[in-house]
């Protein structure tokens, strides 16, 4: 819980996991439930990381193109994650809400189990979008959380939301 502050929700996404059709219902879920809340863009390596090791071990690019490729990646990601985040803050403003935000790097999962630890939120907000390739990650993230995950789709209509803890 997060101590003498009122309830608040931790709304979660990376550059690749966000739609402004999720970002707008994440804000109005939290402010339906009276609810302030935390920004969070997950800065992770983990699909720059990939793309890049795969394209090297199959010989398809060298090392030294590879390793610009992943910088250059991580570099956009970020870039385009830093204007989402300022979209959202401007949205939670717009509707009232108290709002905090933050830049973190590292593994997605462990990255937001971390964040909510530190801030003490009563709910996380996280996409499920691209299943193919991250569903697991958004559904281990429930597993492990110490408090309810509402899930949505990228159209921002709700999947589910898990029991706490």
């Amino acid at each position: 819980m997060s101590g003498s502050e009122g309830p608040r929700s931790l709304i979660v996404f990376t550059a690749l996991r966000f739609t402004r059709e999720y970002g707008a219902s994440a804000l109005r879920s939290a402010a339906s439930r009276g609810e302030d809340v935390v920004l969070c863009l997950v800065a992770d390596r983990e699909t720059p990381d990939a793309v890049s090791d795969q394209l090297a071990d199959t010989g398809f690019v060298g090392e030294r193109l590879a390793h610009d490729l992943k910088e250059t990646m991580t570099t956009e990601y970020r870039a385009r994650g830093a204007a989402y985040l300022e979209e959202l803050v401007r949205g939670a403003t717009d509707l009232g809400l108290a709002v905090e935000s933050r830049v973190v790097d590292g593994p997605f999962v462990e990255a937001i189990l971390e964040v909510a630890r530190q801030t003490g939120v009563d709910r996380i907000l996280a996409p499920r979008m691209r299943e193919v390739f991250f569903a697991s990650e958004v559904d281990r993230l429930a597993r492990r959380a110490p408090c309810p995950v509402d899930r949505f789709e990228a159209s921002g209509a709700p999947v589910s939301a898990t029991a706490e803890g």
